[in-house]
């Protein structure tokens, strides 16, 4: 996985949780950076539960990565 310090305390969206969807957010938590993430099915949304320690679930099913 690619992180980067660029990344850290910014916020990002990410629209559509495929595979690279998912590796986009992954990386992009592991940089520090918070993230909003959606996709219309409900089980790409909940592949990414459970949630990391610390971070919260938030919005109209949209996971919130904080």
């Amino acid at each position: 996985m690619i992180t980067s310090p660029v990344f850290r305390g910014k916020r990002y969206a990410v629209l559509g949780l495929a595979r690279s969807g998912v590796a986009t957010v992954q990386a992009l938590l592991a940089s520090g950076a918070e993230v909003v993430a959606w996709d219309s099915r409900e089980e790409a949304r909940n592949a990414l539960l459970p949630l990391p320690s610390g971070q919260r679930a938030g919005g109209e099913g949209a996971p919130d990565y904080r």
